[in-house]
């Protein structure tokens, strides 16, 4: 049911081109070696390698962490007082929390820095909870890899009315081929009303994307059912034939990306696409297995000529 391989159109000789997960498992580590995926696995020393290489992400702001944290200016960022004296410089701005390890969108805030009679607060747009500082610095401690946090990005305008309570991202595969790295899939996600983040984990709809035109084929709910919608269960906006914007351009990037980190042959990576173009968000060194079967890519295809890792 998960893959939906009992469509008439998807063949016996189709779904044996897919993987079993310990086959799977075999063939990542024959492309990525266990010992560098901690690189882009901890999101401060991903976003350092990003940034070193010139790969464009969201503005980082600072790591908070009660030991180790600090802003960009290595000043310290451990405690309350340190998290007031770096929000005070971003009143009225949107900022993102996000835990420094961990993936589904389960540690992630992007929450409004407010000034209220002399007392600074930090508002969530959809719930309209309000936090004291000490009250979230209190909360962050969930987050026991440190916290990682960021300008709020804007995301493209043709992306926002999709659903405008998540930045919509997209999730490519990209591969290591003797001719260079290349993307073999695409998925747009979108999450769904009330939601700040698109992963299909949390509700957010998966939307397979024409690798060749930058279009969407269709949206599933990746439910057991998986259905499938032409249109957004929650704004009724088009999805079947969206065109992703600057497309060309987000493949570009997703190559470089990929590319920059040392070892790395095959990787789901998450790019947005702001109204300039498109940012890295995050890349997943292990992606996870069931992707291929979303966009029909059987994995013999997906894998096909990857580069092994040498060491």
């Amino acid at each position: 049911m998960l893959a939906r391989f009992w469509r008439e159109r998807i063949g016996t000789r189709t779904i044996l081109l897919h993987v079993n997960s310990k086959q799977y498992e075999r063939k990542l580590s024959q492309l990525n070696p266990t010992s560098f995926r901690k690189l882009s696995q901890h999101k401060l020393a991903e976003k350092a390698l990003l940034s070193l290489r010139g790969l464009p992400t969201a503005a980082f702001l600072g790591f908070y962490h009660p030991d180790r944290g600090g802003d960009t200016n290595d000043k310290p960022l451990r405690n309350a007082l340190d998290l007031t004296a770096l929000l005070q410089g971003h009143i009225e701005k949107r900022l993102c929390f996000k835990a420094a390890e961990g993936s589904g969108g389960s540690k992630f805030a992007a929450l409004n820095v407010v000034m209220n009679e002399g007392r600074l607060e930090l508002h969530h747009p959809l719930s309209n909870e309000v936090y004291s500082v000490a009250e979230w610095t209190e909360r962050l401690k969930n987050f026991r890899s440190g916290t990682i946090i960021e300008e709020y990005l804007t995301q493209h305008s043709a992306l926002a009315r999709l659903n405008p309570d998540s930045v919509n991202t997209l999730r490519l595969i990209v591969i290591h081929t003797k001719d260079g790295f290349v993307t073999r899939g695409g998925m747009l996600r979108v999450g769904r009303a009330g939601s700040q983040v698109d992963n299909t984990s949390t509700g957010g709809l998966a939307c397979p994307i024409d690798i060749d035109t930058g279009r969407v084929v269709e949206a599933l709910d990746l439910s057991i059912e998986r259905n499938s919608y032409d249109a957004h269960p929650d704004t009724g906006a088009t999805l079947k034939g969206f065109e992703i914007p600057f497309w060309p351009e987000c493949i570009e990037l997703a190559n470089r990306a990929v590319a920059a980190f040392p070892q790395m042959n095959f990787c789901g990576i998450d790019i947005a696409v702001t109204p300039s173009g498109p940012i890295v968000i995050e890349l997943n060194s292990d992606p996870d297995r069931r992707f291929a079967a979303h966009m029909d890519l059987p994995h013999a295809k997906l894998f096909a000529e990857g580069v092994k890792c040498s060491s």
